[in-house]
């Protein structure tokens, strides 16, 4: 599991606890969060995740029981606990609050495991020094033929529309 602040591990624990309690709270988690169970750092959250949203597609009831059931046939139950903690993972959670876990859960930045990863500003200096010399290199502008015009304009640039009113 990856170390996230506690109030986002609170969230998560909420989130599959709301959905066993409620049909409403899987509506509003699946709104949010999608299909995905990766969007939860906790393995076994994104095991109950996968199971809750498996038995609302069957049409099945979604409690505790039901998701320990289709846990255990699946081999899977140990890994998440098994039925204490997933009765645990109700105790833990409000249907009330179900969006903003969800939302916690969901656009908390995941941290980026690459060896090619770098850091934003660190690409971005260099860049940004490309972008400056872009900006400060004289940009060739045509002339209009007329010499008062050119010396009020410095010549046309292309593409610019340049009006002129008198």
């Amino acid at each position: 599991m990856t170390s996230r602040p506690d109030h986002i591990l609170q969230a998560e624990r909420a989130v599959p606890g709301a959905m066993l309690l409620s049909r409403d709270s899987i509506k509003a988690a699946t709104h949010i969060i999608g299909t995905d169970p990766q969007s939860f750092s906790d393995p076994a959250h994104q095991l109950v995740y996968a199971s809750v949203l498996r038995l609302h597609e069957q049409g099945e009831p979604v409690d505790a029981i039901t998701v320990n059931e289709d846990l255990t046939a699946r081999e899977e139950a140990k890994e998440v606990g098994g039925a204490r903690y997933l009765y645990d993972l109700t105790e833990a959670s409000d249907t009330k609050n179900v969006e903003r876990n969800a939302r916690q859960v969901t656009f908390f930045p995941q941290p980026v495991t690459s060896e090619h990863a770098q850091w934003l500003a660190d690409v971005l200096i260099g860049y940004l020094d490309v972008l400056e010399g872009v900006s400060k290199a004289p940009r060739p502008n045509v002339p209009t033929g007329f010499a008062d015009l050119d010396a009020l304009t410095t010549g046309l640039e292309p593409g610019t529309l340049t009006v002129i009113s008198g």
